[in-house]
């Protein structure tokens, strides 16, 4: 068994063109190749212009996008691709094809516009805001106090403040087997069982991890054992929103293995909060 890779690829038709249903079952049947979808529900949003298509799959064992490119790459006005990669510690992100695109992958940035805490207001660092520039896809530099956590419900803290991490999205589900074909068309995000995060397909029950760019301050709550003392957590959960969606949360639990409280992260960040520059800015 090789990686098990997560590929979210946007496909752009060029301007004054559309891609409709019919196409974008015909660009996911080239991208799943003669493989299928390796251990990764296949997932199909098609943007209500059509503008675009959004397709998430497995790629490990697929050589689709390798012919796709090669053959159709130029029929689109952008192909972007982010991958979550067993072989990187955070997701990655590229325009392009598999090989030259790849080639220039970079650690894929995503937004957050809130954050929310549970534990003791003690423990909740002051945070500065940032004047963030979605256009550009940048922090232009520190600004006053971003004002101050408010209460949000018994133990729950709330800060409206924009900033940007790093981590990992994997859609991997080890119950559906190694070669998908069936699509999941339009998926609204459903409900989970306790512990995890919604997503069109698979719940996120794999330890993303993150890394928080901005406001730095949120650093200490959010690294493991930065905010831990003795061996009782002072914050049980920490979470972002961007635009009222849970787009990660991390949170003590119960490790089977190490039979021990550990800090979990979870990860269901999707293109409408993607803060890469480049992509921004296309």
């Amino acid at each position: 068994m090789s990686n098990i890779t997560t590929d979210f690829v946007r496909i752009h038709a060029w301007a004054g063109h559309s891609i409709d249903r019919d196409e974008a079952e015909w660009i996911t049947e080239r991208l799943l190749s003669d493989r299928g979808s390796y251990w990764v529900p296949v997932n199909i949003h098609l943007a209500s212009d059509r503008s675009h298509v959004d397709i998430q799959y497995g790629g490990g064992k697929s050589i689709g996008m390798v012919d796709f490119w090669d053959d159709y790459g130029d029929q689109y006005d952008a192909v972007w691709t982010r991958r979550s990669d067993p072989a990187h510690r955070w997701d990655i992100i590229w325009r392009g094809g598999p090989n030259t695109g790849y080639r220039k992958a970079r650690f894929c940035r995503y937004v957050f516009d809130e954050v929310r805490v549970t534990g003791p207001a003690s423990e909740l660092p002051p945070i500065h805001a940032v004047d963030f520039d979605a256009i550009r896809g940048r922090m232009r530099g520190r600004r006053a106090f971003a004002g101050a956590w408010r209460p949000h419900a018994d133990g729950i803290w709330r800060l409206k403040v924009r900033g940007t991490y790093l981590t990992c999205n994997s859609r991997v589900d080890m119950s559906t087997g190694p070669k998908i074909r069936g699509v999941d068309w339009n998926t609204p995000r459903a409900n989970t069982r306790s512990g995890g995060l919604a997503t069109p397909t698979t719940p996120c029950y794999d330890d993303g991890g993150v890394k928080v760019l901005e406001p730095t301050e949120l650093t200490v709550i959010s690294t493991d054992g930065g905010h831990w003392r003795s061996t009782t957590p002072a914050i049980q959960r920490l979470e972002f929103f961007w635009r009222g969606r849970l787009v990660h949360r991390a949170q003590e639990d119960y490790d089977d293995f190490l039979e021990k409280q550990v800090w979990r992260h979870l990860s269901a960040d999707g293109w409408d909060n993607c803060a890469d520059p480049e992509f921004l800015r296309s």
